[in-house]
């Protein structure tokens, strides 16, 4: 492998966006290329309790070399035994070709991977703006407006923009149909947003909030405010980057325990920004997420 950084990309749109920016970030401390290992996409669909997602940065015109390592076909013993191999690879940290794999131990931010030399494979969540924050004014360059939308979100984009906007998200999908995520993320009650909301409104003299979950009818059915709502609905499952757009067009934030709206908030340079996430990030407790969310946002 050539001397430089190559970080391995899985999850969503929002996990992706972690490790593209630790990624660029090593990178660029250490002035090299980066490069995305896709590989991941194409075992998901073998893995158990696993959803499928694809590759999510092309909307952003991410000029990045990617890489797809050859993955085995046929039967689940011969993809077992790949998958054993690759975990064991990363354990060990030094692979044949002196490559330094670095494996995410924990949550919490780890200063020795911006200091570890390339060449260097990075497989993690790396889910902590401490990794990110020096090239902030890069990712917003890039990530802060994609180049795909359409007529529908750009629409929505201008009357955002124009309006005290408060932005909810309600996580749900497969938090509530996944036991595997259900157990390991959890739902944000109802007692949360009633006190979001109340934090983000302060000051504001017409709130109005735009509502996005992947469960828009639960919203319309379950979700209660005395201010104006508007449920964001002109996207599918495949456009989380025009959702993203429309986020970060917001003011003040009321976040699920979500990797996307996190990255909404964040991206957000509004002047009044406010932002409220929740205090328990994870329904298992043992994952310590204490470097995830910035000192200024409220947790809740």
């Amino acid at each position: 492998m050539k001397n430089n950084v190559s970080v391995a990309l899985h999850g969503g749109l929002g996990n992706q966006l972690f490790q593209f920016a630790t990624g660029l970030s090593v990178a660029r401390k250490h002035q090299v290329p980066l490069t995305l290992d896709l590989t991941w996409f194409d075992m998901a669909a073998h893995l158990p309790n696993t959803t499928v997602r694809h590759y999510a940065l092309a909307p952003f015109g991410v000029d990045v070399p990617t890489y797809r390592k050859p993955t085995p076909e046929g039967s689940r013993v011969r993809f077992f035994i790949y998958r054993v191999m690759r975990k064991l690879q990363r354990h060990l940290g030094i692979s044949a070709q002196g490559v330094t794999h670095l494996n995410e131990k924990s949550f919490r931010f780890d200063p020795a991977v911006l200091e570890t030399a390339p060449p260097l494979h990075l497989f993690g969540y790396w889910q902590s703006p401490l990794y990110f924050d020096r090239i902030r004014p890069e990712l917003t360059a890039l990530l802060g407006k994609p180049r795909q939308m359409n007529a529908g979100t750009c629409r929505l984009h201008e009357e955002i923009s124009n309006t005290e906007a408060i932005c909810i998200h309600v996580r749900r999908g497969d938090y509530v149909t996944n036991q595997q995520a259900a157990s390991t993320h959890g739902l944000c009650d109802m007692s949360y947003y009633d006190t979001g909301v109340a934090h983000v409104r302060q000051g504001l003299s017409a709130p109005h909030a735009f509502v996005f979950s992947d469960d828009t009818q639960w919203v319309r059915s379950n979700l209660k405010l005395d201010i104006p709502m508007t449920v964001v609905d002109v996207n599918g499952p495949d456009d989380a980057h025009q959702d993203l757009w429309l986020m970060a067009a917001c003011k003040r934030f009321v976040i699920a325990n979500s990797s996307l709206s996190w990255w909404g908030a964040w991206l957000s340079e509004a002047q009044s920004k406010v932002v409220v996430a929740p205090r328990k990030w994870f329904a298992d407790e043992k994952l310590d997420t204490t470097d995830l969310i910035p000192q200024d946002w409220i947790r809740v």
